[in-house]
């Protein structure tokens, strides 16, 4: 089984994942969805920005 990413590692590429549907929210398409299906995706960018801030912390705890 794959060794678990460092935090550093695991935080870069779940910011280069957020940058997906933070993008998506701009445009639009995402304007032209049904209000359920906007909220859902705007419920999983709360969710990864708070995973994101959390390996923020994280790293910061390592590096003080």
């Amino acid at each position: 089984s794959k060794l678990a990413a460092t935090p550093s590692t695991e935080k870069a590429e779940l910011d280069d994942k957020l940058a997906k549907p933070r993008e998506f929210i701009e445009t639009p398409t995402y304007e032209a969805l049904h209000g359920d299906e906007k909220s859902r995706l705007l419920e999983q960018e709360e969710a990864m920005s708070d995973y994101s801030r959390a390996l923020r912390d994280r790293i910061a705890a390592f590096t003080d």
